[in-house]
């Protein structure tokens, strides 16, 4: 598991971003009420998907198995931004907790927040 920095979206220094390479399993922290901004890149030859854990496994009175978890799915070479909503997909010590199916090729950038 990697601990992924977050790019100020404010940077008036000029200060260059670069992509990060994805973990199997990646996470970052978040502020609640905040929104943040990911990047996903795949520039492998095939598709990828990336899990955003939504913590809250609540599920009302008669309902089955809940799971709002959110997948990002990239095309070969694909490219997505996906908006992170802090309330959302913190958990209980403040991180939010992405997975990918398979690494190899797949880049994240961050920033936030918003």
């Amino acid at each position: 598991m990697a601990d992924l920095t977050v790019n100020n979206p404010f940077n008036i220094a000029g200060v260059a971003v670069t992509p990060v390479a994805a973990a199997a399993t990646d996470r970052f922290q978040v502020g609640s009420g905040q929104r943040y901004q990911v990047e996903i890149e795949n520039t492998s030859g095939a598709s990828r998907t990336v899990t955003f854990d939504d913590p809250d496994a609540s599920n009302p009175l008669g309902y089955k198995t809940l799971n709002r978890d959110v997948d990002v799915v990239l095309a070969t070479n694909g490219r997505k931004v996906f908006v992170v909503e802090g309330s959302r997909f913190r958990d209980a010590t403040g991180w939010c907790n992405m997975a990918v199916n398979t690494a190899s090729g797949v880049t994240y950038l961050i920033t936030g927040p918003f």
